[in-house]
């Protein structure tokens, strides 16, 4: 007999979306997703599903199906690294990740889903933002090619206003 594998042990394994982490008690960061880590996310408590990507329509699709047969809310903010995002536009995404039991990726878990991620980690739980950069980005192999350098502008365009409401 097989025994099945703990939905955390599947995601973190060989098997799982690249670059899945657990960001925090129901905050989940990756790639891509499959239907089989979309059922290991639900064990998990994952309620919502934020989908950074704007590419592979075919795929978004499937992925938004299939998360809504599980009964989990399915979130699209399309945007692509290269140009960058507006302040209001990340900000309406980390709102969505604060309320918790959330997965959000991009297609390899790399360069927006770091990005996103960052910025929790200043706004929400109010890390600086240079160890946010290293632990978050970095560290998830984001390299500064021209096609994602918008990124960190993006990054540091969202810190200098979040710090000047604070």
């Amino acid at each position: 007999m097989q025994h099945e594998l703990d939905p955390l042990a599947l995601l973190r394994g060989p098997e799982g979306p690249p670059r899945f982490a657990q960001v925090r008690e129901g905050v989940y960061r990756g790639g891509q997703p499959t239907l089989r880590h979309l059922e290991a996310l639900q064990k998990l408590g994952v309620r919502t599903v934020i989908s950074l990507r704007r590419e592979s329509r075919r795929l978004w699709q499937e992925e938004r199906r299939h998360a809504e047969q599980l009964g989990m809310r399915w979130l699209r903010f399309p945007f692509y690294g290269v140009f960058g995002a507006d302040v209001a536009f990340l900000r309406d995404i980390l709102r969505e990740m604060g309320q918790g039991a959330v997965y959000i990726h991009c297609k390899h878990g790399r360069d927006r889903t770091s990005l996103l991620v960052a910025l929790y980690r200043v706004w929400f739980e109010k890390w600086h933002p240079e160890e946010a950069w290293k632990l978050e980005v970095l560290d998830f192999g984001y390299q500064p090619s021209r096609f994602y350098r918008l990124i960190r502008h993006s990054f540091d365009r969202f810190v200098s206003a979040l710090l000047s409401v604070d």
